[in-house]
């Protein structure tokens, strides 16, 4: 009979054992996620002006860097500059966000400008 005990509070142990590295692993995943997010979003030197997902891992990424608007490509393994865009059509404050023109607006009007077709045939020649 001891050795039954024996045996079961071995298992026990072992679980709560198993229990605890999960619970910490939960908490010191919380607790880095949280830093890291406000690392990541508190840079002054880049805003994110918008973002569109176009699939899992994919989307498309406005931003604005050292008074350029940049249009990115972004996956899960590359990051890829489309397009400059002109800064002046986005507003620089917060106050002027209903004169500057919506990302899907401008980023329809690029694509019907022929954007895609002149940047292949560049490549081409």
């Amino acid at each position: 009979m001891p050795e039954q005990v024996k045996s079961i509070a071995s298992v026990a142990g072992m679980l709560g054992m198993f229990f605890l590295v999960l619970l910490l692993a939960y908490f010191c995943t919380r607790y880095l996620s949280g830093r890291m997010s406000v690392i990541q979003c508190g840079s002054s030197k880049v805003e994110v002006l918008d973002r569109v997902m176009l699939g899992p891992d994919r989307s498309l990424l406005l931003i604005r860097t050292a008074g350029r608007v940049l249009l990115l490509g972004v996956t899960a393994h590359h990051i890829e500059k489309l397009e400059e865009l002109d800064a002046t059509l986005f507003a620089q404050e917060a106050g002027k966000e209903e004169n500057a023109l919506h990302f899907s607006t401008i980023l329809r009007d690029t694509v019907e400008k022929g954007w895609g077709i002149t940047r292949k045939n560049k490549k081409d020649s």
